[in-house]
């Protein structure tokens, strides 16, 4: 089965900080970024024939942070996810999506991909 984790953060690399679960400081960037992408998964099974698995589904949940105006990051996000073959199953902002606590705007999305099931 494949690390649907690896496969976001492969996606993301060149567009963004991108972190499993929550921001942790690192070597090379102590203070939180102005703009970084946090995400979890969750894989469930999608297909079966003879009572063997044949494909899963993988849900990414995925939120932007974002210091300033989020838009122009969320199209990237968006074109790299879908270009990698993800579907888009929800998005979320709204008029408070500004959290003062954080000084940083949010914007969700609950992506899917399934993949084919292949032992090794």
């Amino acid at each position: 089965m494949i690390s649907i984790g690896a496969v976001v953060c492969a996606v993301l690399k060149d567009i963004l900080p991108t972190y499993q679960s929550v921001w942790k400081p690192t070597k090379t960037i102590k203070t939180i970024p102005d703009q970084y992408a946090v995400f979890t998964t969750l894989t469930t099974e999608a297909a079966h024939d003879d009572d063997t698995v044949t494909a899963y589904n993988h849900f990414v949940y995925l939120n932007l942070w974002s210091r300033t105006d989020p838009t122009a990051m969320a199209a990237r996000i968006r074109e790299a996810m879908y270009a990698a073959g993800f579907a888009l199953e929800e998005e979320g902002t709204s008029d408070d999506s500004y959290e003062e606590t954080s000084n940083m705007y949010g914007v969700h999305w609950t992506w899917h991909r399934q993949s084919e099931y292949a032992e090794g």
